[in-house]
């Protein structure tokens, strides 16, 4: 089980790392627990559209042990999972920028809502019949076009939602 630390807290070094990294970034957002505001966080979600040098960037910082990788796995072009003042971080890199709004949608959770975003509503789920969900894009089935979405109201928009502010996102949403 991993610790967890107060909203506060959480949010308070989550600012630290978002100022360090903003500048090698086109967008830079939380998500996860500590964008719904949950009362503790056990890990920071942090997606980023990044500049050219972002990747350089994080390898230096990590190179000067001023973060610890936590899964090697997780260090690639799409994500990188480190510590950072005793928290772990995981930080989704979106390299197109379109993909962007159904990522930071999926990341910020929790885990049932986002699931029921991108079920089909024939399978129990919130997404209409005439779309796809594939490779963090919209797809219109009849056409085979990726739809544009840059922000994650386009996505509620398009399954003919009203969006939720973050902290609504629950196992108990309707």
């Amino acid at each position: 089980m991993k610790n967890k630390i107060s909203y506060a807290a959480a949010n308070a070094i989550a600012s630290k790392v978002i100022e360090r990294l903003s500048s090698s970034c086109v967008r830079i957002e939380v998500a996860g627990s500590l964008r719904r505001k949950a009362a503790t966080v056990g890990d920071i979600e942090i997606m980023i559209v990044p500049e050219p040098e972002l990747y350089d960037y994080l390898d230096n910082l990590l190179s000067q042990n001023k973060l610890r990788v936590t899964e090697p796995k997780r260090c690639g072009g799409k994500s990188r999972s480190f510590i950072f003042n005793g928290v772990k971080f995981d930080v989704f890199i979106n390299s197109d920028p379109a993909t962007f709004a159904v990522n930071f949608m999926i990341r910020t959770g929790c885990a049932e809502f986002s699931h029921r975003m991108v079920t089909l509503r024939s399978a129990g789920g919130w997404l209409p019949e005439c779309y796809l969900v594939k490779n963090a894009r919209v797809w219109d089935r009849a056409t085979g076009e990726a739809l544009d979405t840059p922000e994650e109201k386009d996505v509620f928009r398009l399954w003919g939602m009203e969006m939720p502010a973050p902290e609504e996102r629950t196992e108990m949403f309707m």
